[in-house]
């Protein structure tokens, strides 16, 4: 299973591997065939490397590893966003949109009972031509994500506000679509009314999330 978190899937493959105390995962591509001394030297000092920055950004010749569903076909317009490990930058931490980003797990029945709810609030969005607000759940059992977004139980909800990306805000609220609606109403920027559809815009408002 230790082989899996680092995308080794194969019994006769080889697979080297670090997981730090950061949290970070980094791999050793060694194309099937044993490593060096020097290359497990090398890829030993990489580490320990990019652990070093004081940002904990890693530097441009290793980055870490990041477990990834493939992924997803392009799912309806405005409905909830599959997300993976593969896309979540994109998706997620794209500076041109709000996002609320859902961890879920399969097995999880209060993650099927949100999968619901915010379907409720997608359609809600795409009724009132909302665009600059992202709706996205990540199955945290096929993908990793990014340790800022921390996860203890399923599911975890975290909003990840235009120009505040690098600190999400984990949202404590009910798993309602009522409850997120309300939530997202508080988090509107002052120059993005919130669709009136969700009743808490102004009449006199105008404007697009």
């Amino acid at each position: 299973m230790e082989l899996l978190e680092f995308g080794f899937g194969r019994v006769e493959s080889v697979g080297v591997g670090a997981r730090t105390k950061s949290g970070y995962k980094y791999r050793l591509e060694a194309d099937d065939e044993l490593p060096t001394v020097e290359a497990l030297v090398q890829f030993a000092r990489a580490v320990l490397d990019a652990e070093g920055e004081e940002t904990g950004v890693v530097g441009e010749v290793l980055r870490p590893y990041r477990k990834s569903a493939p992924r997803p076909r392009a799912g309806k317009k405005g409905a909830v966003k599959e997300v993976v490990g593969d896309t979540f930058d994109t998706v997620v931490l794209d500076e041109e949109k709000d996002a609320l980003v859902a961890f879920y797990a399969p097995w999880s029945d209060e993650s099927a009972t949100l999968n619901k709810e915010l379907s409720l609030v997608a359609k809600t969005l795409r009724q009132a031509k909302a665009k600059r607000v992202t709706l996205a759940k990540v199955d945290l059992t096929t993908n990793d994500a990014p340790r800022n977004f921390a996860v203890q139980r399923f599911p975890t909800v975290y909003w990840a506000g235009r120009g505040a990306k690098a600190a999400p805000e984990q949202y404590t609220g009910e798993l309602t679509a009522a409850a997120i609606s309300a939530f997202l109403c508080e988090r509107r920027g002052a120059s993005d009314p919130f669709p009136v559809a969700f009743g808490c815009a102004d009449e006199d408002e105008g404007g697009e999330l």
